[in-house]
């Protein structure tokens, strides 16, 4: 069958300058994404602790390594590796984000690259339209220790690459063995690397890709247990997917129907999604499956859906529901797009095409100027969901800006949830101290120890 069409020409040659439209698709999502390098305050606490300390290369790997471990989902071992070199290289937050919007455009790029290889081209850009101006990348992007994320996707795309032919020689099968094994140990998204592969071939041709190439492309979801367990992290414990199964709409809600993202969610004050967004992400995914009709947009879209259940234990481990954490979902779903538009009328694909990437510019562009504006970002998010960790990072930030009162009030509020946040126990009662006002301290640390706070002596000692 697919021999006949194609010697039925049913994928017409394309005129020569349509060969620029993928990088300019890729540079389109670049100038999107660039107001995010050197945003303020999204140069978190790992980084930033090496970067006070002063500490050479002898001291910065064990640092990060150190502090790197535990339940951190979105960084492999090799994350901290790369933010020692940042910190190398003078350690500036801009250099941080560029590294992460460099890797977020190659692996959009490579994306664009192989499917392309499976389907025409308004289809493939549909596709990478999708993975490029999603605005879950945003969060990707401007959040340092997110880089897991992309560099895991950039590693394992270039690894798929390297085995989409069928019958690859031996030296691609060994450069995609060594991409897929680095894509592993950046990020827990590279476990969707072999039934990624699987939908991939059956797009480009309706067959199953070899065997050794399928067993290479297992070769990520290795090196993924293996930096789990390097870190300290529980690998395919069942509980984990019954705590974060709250999580779920909103994951589906924020990957299908992206029109109002939602920051600062916290699994243990979860609300209730926007009814309408839960109905709208499913009505995308149910278009997607009725409208393709094909192994290739199942296959894909049940990749998708093994993405969602790494997010949503992501969310259990961590308490977050992470942006960052779908990434894995997204190549899954631009693979489905482009081939439910496979078979589509060349006009209505184009049309399509050109409709996601207006609609991924305008979204992510808002996102954008959200994430560049972080005070109003996590007003926003203590007004809509308050937390206690929400509370107690908006005491960080205005400590750090000398804002001592307000500080206080932030770290007081993150005291009176069921469980008080770690760092306004460890920091409320040295306010006081900054301040030169003893009576606050007796006052703040009797307030902490009220509150469940441990008799530490962050809170003993002032």
């Amino acid at each position: 069958m697919h021999m006949m069409r194609a010697m039925a020409g049913s994928d017409p040659p394309e005129p020569p300058w349509t060969r620029a439209l993928a990088p300019a698709l890729v540079g389109a999502a670049g100038l999107v994404l660039a107001p995010l390098v050197g945003a303020p305050s999204h140069w978190d606490d790992l980084p930033r602790r090496l970067a006070a300390s002063g500490a050479g290369w002898s001291q910065a790997v064990p640092t990060l390594f150190g502090a790197a471990s535990g339940p951190h989902w979105p960084r492999g071992p090799l994350v901290p590796l790369s933010m020692v070199g940042d910190h190398l290289l003078g350690g500036s937050p801009a250099l941080a984000q560029a590294t992460g919007l460099a890797a977020h455009l190659a692996g959009g790029a490579l994306l664009v690259a192989l499917l392309r290889r499976a389907v025409p081209l308004a289809p493939a850009l549909a596709g990478g339209a999708l993975f490029l101006l999603h605005p879950l990348q945003v969060e990707a992007v401007g959040w340092v220790s997110a880089r897991g994320g992309p560099l895991s996707l950039a590693l394992c795309l270039a690894g798929l690459l390297c085995l989409e032919r069928r019958g690859s020689p031996a030296p691609l099968l060994a450069a995609g063995a060594a991409l897929l094994a680095l894509a592993g140990l950046c990020s827990p998204v590279a476990l969707l690397a072999a039934p990624l592969l699987v939908a991939l071939h059956l797009a480009r041709d309706g067959k199953l890709p070899t065997w050794p190439s399928l067993a290479v492309a297992l070769l990520a979801p290795a090196g993924a247990l293996v930096g789990a367990w390097a870190a300290g992290v529980p690998v395919a414990d069942p509980r984990a997917l019954a705590v974060g199964a709250p999580a779920l709409p909103w994951l589906l809600a924020r990957i299908a129907w992206p029109v109002a993202l939602a920051p600062g969610l916290r699994l243990e004050a979860l609300p209730a999604p926007p009814p309408w967004a839960a109905v709208g992400g499913l009505v995308v995914l149910l278009g997607l499956a009725l409208g393709g009709g094909r192994a290739a947009t199942a296959a894909a879209l049940g990749t998708a859906a093994l993405g969602l259940l790494v997010a949503t234990g992501a969310a259990a481990e961590t308490g977050l529901v992470m942006d960052v954490a779908l990434g894995g979902a997204l190549p899954a779903l631009a693979l489905a797009l482009a081939a439910a538009l496979r078979s589509a009328p060349p006009g209505l694909a184009r049309a399509l095409a050109a409709l996601v990437v207006v609609l991924g510019v305008s979204t992510s562009a808002r996102q954008v100027l959200r994430w560049r504006d972080l005070p109003r970002l996590e007003e926003e998010a203590a007004a809509g969901w308050p937390s206690t960790w929400l509370h107690s990072r908006m005491g960080e930030e205005r400590e750090r800006a000398g804002e001592l009162d307000p500080a206080r009030t932030w770290y007081l509020l993150a005291l009176r949830g069921q469980r008080p946040d770690p760092l306004a126990c460890a920091r409320v009662a040295g306010l006081g101290v900054l301040a030169g006002r003893p009576e606050q301290v007796l006052v703040d640390g009797a307030a902490a120890l009220e509150a469940g706070c441990p008799a530490d002596p962050a809170i003993l000692a002032p």
